[in-house]
């Protein structure tokens, strides 16, 4: 125990001596006075003496910071209040010193030579003048003022603040604050008609001192209000897209025509299942693909059969096999070759084989069949097109409409705004969106494409309406398995499949000679048939993708400051 007490001691020591050392190296502000000198328009110059105490950290000098926020709200929902700032004069231990005024919301000056360093204790005087800070109230007007602001990251064992003023200037209503953000500690107020001493000691780094105080001025305190423009490029936007959609609207619906639909019994000549669906909604989905397949097949171009199999000798498991029986050559469209190679790829041998099963699990293929759906959505879309249904490219109105409001937008955010890269941002941003809008709804109707759309709206009702209704339609045809079939697949592309099964449920139908059923001599159900296919068509198009109190830190002013 003896052997080890000088040990005890030594470390001991140690701590002790880093401790005093530690604290002797330590950064404070001794000493934290501001006089401000008040004149009648209610302005006033602040001349602010900071005694510094390096202790033995070597340090170019000391910044400050004010701030030109305004104690009170703004005067309306545009315009804010603002503090005007102005540098009078910086001094160090009585001598000019050489300053650099920062970027800053307010006032921030940089004393001191980059060159050089110090140490110890140094006094700095900074003054400035202050228009505009002063709040005006219905019943008076108040200097609210945050002397020492609460970004300093030092203690400051001293703060005072003085307020001169002419007599009758300053009202018997003062108080003062000190501490943390929100704090209402008060502090020690003195004084008489022409000045008043506000004092607080011992402020921990973040800590703040704030004194507030009645005035009566002899001429109207200046105001200073600028427009808030901080919601123009927000609300020119939503402008613009409204605009854009109004016109788009417009555009889009030239050609419509303003009549009842009226049922229609045959679908329109020579107008595909396949196109159908996309000229009802502008695009290719799972009902068109398996409106497709169908019409591929009465055409003779593929032969489907239904297989089952027990799974674990349990339940059955149903599976399609589709057979290539004509070349895809002797197609008569580019979507129906498109078709083909979706399902058969570059097999282009007569009784090739495939599985849907095999299809829709194999994910190499999924690849190669997006690629295909695209080809295919373009092939069909550029049939219309060509046939006179969709109006092609872009017109010279399309393209100066949104150029005409980038370029207003852009004029507009210039005037308001000085920062650079969130203008291009904003005209940027606009300017993506806005042309995609575009790009997405060029393929508009013709007045060809609203007479067919309108008739096929009118077919979908035919096939969508119950056997009851049916007879109250004028000359209606009777139903027949040919006509069950005939209409199959513009059920399947229009997505009434189900109510059309539905009307011959009591009727007989044969299967096809394209279907074929392995095991079983049920009838053909096109509902779990159409059902199927879908499920797997839905493979083929699906996607991954690649929200009067007060306190401490109240005012005007504010700021801090620290060394550098």
């Amino acid at each position: 125990m003896q052997l080890r007490r000088p040990a005890i001691h030594i470390l001991l020591g140690v701590s002790v001596w880093l401790a005093v050392f530690n604290f002797a190296s330590a950064e404070v502000i001794k000493s934290f006075n501001s006089d401000i000198t008040l004149a009648d328009d209610g302005s006033f110059i602040v001349e602010e003496v900071i005694v510094y105490d390096f202790e033995g950290v070597e340090r170019h000098g000391i910044f400050r910071n004010i701030r030109d926020s305004h104690a009170q709200e703004s005067s309306s929902w545009f315009k804010d209040r603002e503090i005007k700032l102005e540098l009078l004069s910086v001094t160090m231990d009585g001598q000019s010193v050489a300053n650099v005024i920062e970027p800053y919301d307010g006032l921030s000056v940089r004393i001191g030579d980059a060159d050089k360093t110090i140490t110890g204790t140094h006094e700095y005087r900074i003054s400035y003048a202050v228009n505009g800070a002063i709040s005006i109230y219905e019943d008076g007007s108040e200097m609210y003022w945050n002397v020492t602001g609460d970004e300093w990251e030092v203690p400051i064992l001293s703060a005072t603040a003085n307020i001169y003023a002419n007599e009758g200037l300053l009202g018997d209503e003062r108080t003062c604050y000190s501490g943390y953000d929100g704090d209402g500690t008060n502090c020690e107020v003195v004084g008489n008609d022409n000045l008043i001493s506000f004092a607080a000691s011992n402020l921990s780094p973040g800590q703040q001192l704030t004194i507030a105080n009645q005035v009566f001025l002899s001429k109207p305190p200046r105001i200073i209000e600028t427009i808030n423009l901080s919601w123009l490029p927000i609300a020119i936007i939503i402008i613009w897209f409204g605009i854009l959609a109004v016109f788009l609207y417009r555009w889009r619906t030239e050609y419509k025509i303003k009549a009842p639909i009226i049922a229609q019994y045959e679908p329109l000549p020579d107008f595909k299942p396949m196109f159908s669906g996309v000229l009802m909604d502008h695009r290719l989905d799972p009902n068109d693909i398996s409106a497709g397949i169908v019409h591929l097949a009465e055409q003779g171009f593929i032969a489907i059969k239904r297989t089952e199999e027990k799974v674990f000798g349990l339940f059955n498991v149903s599976d399609y096999e589709i057979t290539l029986k004509r070349p895809i050559a002797e197609t008569e469209s580019t979507f129906q070759s498109e078709l083909l190679k979706l399902l058969f790829k570059d097999d282009d041998v007569p009784n090739v084989v495939t599985r849907l099963s095999i299809l829709r699990n194999n994910t190499t293929n999924k690849q190669k069949n997006a690629a295909l759906i695209q080809k295919l959505q373009k092939a069909v879309t550029k049939d219309l097109t060509v046939r006179g249904y969709f109006e092609s490219g872009w017109s010279l109105l399309n393209i100066l409409l949104p150029i005409c409001g980038i370029v207003v937008l852009a004029l507009v955010l210039i005037a308001a705004f000085s920062d650079t890269a969130f203008l291009v941002e904003q005209i940027a941003i606009t300017t993506i969106v806005s042309f995609v809008i575009f790009a997405v709804s060029v393929n508009r109707y013709t007045q060809k494409g609203y007479e067919a759309l309108n008739h096929l709206k009118g077919f979908k009702e035919f096939m969508s309406v119950t056997d009851k209704e049916r007879f109250e339609f004028h000359n209606a045809p009777e139903k027949s398995p040919e006509q069950f079939m005939a209409f199959l697949p513009y059920a399947i592309a229009l997505g009434v499949e189900k109510k059309w099964t539905k009307l011959f449920e009591d009727m007989q139908i044969e299967s096809p000679s394209w279907y074929s059923s392995a095991g079983t001599a049920a009838a053909f159900n096109a509902t779990a048939f159409s059902s199927e296919l879908g499920a797997f068509t839905g493979a083929f198009t699906s996607s991954s993708g690649s929200s009067g109190g007060g306190s401490s830190g109240g005012g005007s002013g504010g700021g801090g400051g620290g060394s550098w």
